[in-house]
């Protein structure tokens, strides 16, 4: 009882975020909706009875604080915004190219409510509505009701959850499921990267991973093991090999600090753990990439020379549907519809009066061309949910980095060293430094397609309010210390 209700909260909100982003990658319809709404709703009420204690507060004190620090908090409003824009969009749902007898013509049709957001189904509108409730819960409870202890459970079990789902979406792939096997084997254009979202769960799982070695957490070496394979096994599979290339190489700098930060601030035997769960993970993806039946051919393929001369006129192809689109100025404050990109670009393209310009872009697209997707995060994010939803995300981002950027700058000026101390970057707890690389992989893999349809904007905001977080408020040093410590009385 004493480690669920000091862990309790931080397992359970690791289990919201890895659920929603593998229902949100892998579509389970309005089922899947209803199991992230019982597990926000079960969030909500652990965080209001069992939030993290700080020093010299009571169990009142900090549901008091916690609470209060919720209804002042800007981020959280600003997704309950959002996540009403999403509730629309689900309700509002319904985009199909249909042939109208009355015009005698190919068009779109839908939806209910002209100038209201949309989505192509409901399928999609469910998928979208789970991530901003996703977001609306996990966030605000990450930034104020976690302690530090709790941080590094939340970063060690998301990591752990999302390996687990990670290791069935390759099953399912290997047994012949037909979403997981079209979408490992599909290319950045004809599906999106699923496996981005679960590549930065493995991100925060390295620093959580190497910050339990310090507590000297038992299980946290099996525990690592089994999740940051699963995720890097997943990321592998279900992301075109590019979008791989970009999360290996990120992956890389924070596992090769978390060895040497083990060696030198546990023991060896803490490095020796630290590269064995590092090799499995490697592993499992040549693993994961020989058991699914012609994914690793078709990594190959998509890497090879013809594939990428291939992919630049594809890419251009749907840069110029999408400048199109644009240009054409349909619902650029609410977008064309979460998911309903395809179906625009087969109206746009079917609508061209000039048939050269015509064939040019419709030749390099799949053939079915409704399951185009965006060669690009941000640019289809714009299409797909116009001004408005570009606005909450800018304005979401810009208030969670700059706390970021706030507390970091802070943390450093106020860190006083002496002879026998650790440099900075060795004082503070490595969950502090995750945001960079998971914003920079962000970044880096956006080029890539849509990556899970928006899923991966979950494990980006948790690793922002996870690592800012981490860094104390206080500029003295006895509060750096103090932090990393024995700071709560009875809550992680």
């Amino acid at each position: 009882m004493y480690i669920l209700s000091k862990y309790g909260l931080a397992f359970h909100l690791a289990l919201l975020c890895a659920v929603s982003v593998f229902l949100a990658s892998f579509p389970s319809g309005n089922s899947g909706v209803a199991a992230v709404l019982c597990l926000c709703a079960i969030a909500w009420e652990w965080a209001v009875v069992e939030p993290s204690v700080r020093l010299k507060e009571t169990r009142s004190d900090a549901r008091r604080r916690t609470l209060e620090e919720i209804a002042k908090d800007p981020v959280f409003w600003l997704l309950a915004a959002s996540l009403a824009f999403s509730l629309v969009r689900w309700l509002n749902a319904g985009v199909e190219f249909v042939y109208s007898v009355r015009a005698a013509r190919w068009a779109v049709e839908g939806p209910r409510w002209e100038g209201m957001p949309t989505a192509v189904d409901a399928a999609s509108g469910a998928r979208w509505f789970a991530i901003a409730v996703t977001l609306a819960t996990a966030v605000p409870i990450a930034r104020h009701a976690l302690g530090a202890k709790a941080r590094t459970a939340f970063s060690l079990c998301l990591a752990f959850i999302a390996g687990i789902c990670g290791w069935v979406a390759v099953a399912f792939a290997c047994a012949g499921s037909p979403i997981a096997r079209d979408v490992a084997l599909a290319d950045m254009f004809s599906s999106p990267s699923y496996g981005v979202s679960f590549g930065l769960c493995a991100l925060l799982g390295i620093a959580g991973a190497q910050s339990a070695a310090e507590y000297r957490w038992k299980a946290a070496p099996y525990t690592a093991g089994i999740g940051l394979s699963g995720c890097m096994a997943c990321a592998a599979v279900f992301s075109p090999p590019q979008a791989s290339y970009v999360l290996a190489g990120v992956l890389a700098v924070p596992a090769f600090y978390a060895m040497f930060r083990c060696g030198s601030s546990v023991s060896l035997v803490s490095l020796v753990r630290a590269f064995i769960v590092a090799t499995v993970s490697a592993g499992a993806v040549f693993v994961a990439l020989f058991s699914v039946p012609g994914a690793a051919a078709a990594k190959l393929e998509q890497s090879a020379s013809k594939a990428a001369e291939m992919d630049a006129a594809a890419k251009a192809a749907v840069s110029g549907i999408s400048s199109g689109l644009w240009k054409n100025g349909r619902d650029r404050w609410t977008g064309c519809g979460d998911g309903a990109f395809g179906v625009r670009a087969k109206e746009y393209v079917a609508g061209l009066q000039d048939g050269a310009e015509r064939n040019r872009l419709w030749k390099p697209l799949p053939v079915d061309i409704e399951r185009t997707r965006p060669a690009g995060f941000f640019a289809g994010f714009t299409l797909e949910h116009g001004i408005i939803g570009l606005m909450f995300l800018i304005a979401v981002a810009v208030v969670i980095a700059a706390e970021w950027c706030f507390r970091a700058v802070k943390a450093f000026a106020g860190y006083e060293r002496k002879q026998e101390d650790p440099p900075a970057i060795m004082g503070f707890s490595s969950i502090a430094f995750v945001f960079p690389f998971a914003l920079a992989a962000f970044v880096l893999c956006s080029r890539y397609g849509m990556m899970g349809e928006c899923a991966a904007l979950v494990p980006l905001a948790l690793s922002c309010c996870i690592s800012a977080g981490s860094f104390p408020k206080s500029k003295k040093k006895a509060a750096v210390k103090a932090t990393y410590e024995e700071k709560e009385v009875s809550n992680g």
